[in-house]
């Protein structure tokens, strides 16, 4: 395994921790997570009145969409310990 691939699967181990954390302490996050099985539903009906090419547009939108999210959570949180680091070596902890 390349060490990139390696920083690539400690970063997503480490987020998908803190996303269980905030999912199972935040209220908020509760009631959206709640509002979205909701939705869900009505989405799911609404795709299955349309088209098998239709259907399949916006699912790969979603898709794409969701895998755009993951990679600018991963890239945030490298940003985040870079900037943690500079500021170690600034107060010169580091």
């Amino acid at each position: 395994m390349s060490m990139q691939e390696t920083v690539d699967m400690f970063v997503d181990e480490i987020l998908e921790e803190h996303l269980r954390r905030l999912r199972a302490e935040s209220e908020e996050c509760q009631d959206i997570n709640r509002r979205l099985l909701k939705l869900s539903d009505k989405v799911q009906e609404h795709l299955n009145t349309l088209s098998d090419n239709q259907r399949k547009v916006l699912t790969d939108y979603s898709d794409t969409r969701n895998e755009q999210e993951g990679a600018n959570y991963h890239y945030l949180y490298l940003a985040g310990l870079k900037d943690s680091i500079q500021i170690l070596k600034f107060l010169e902890v580091l």
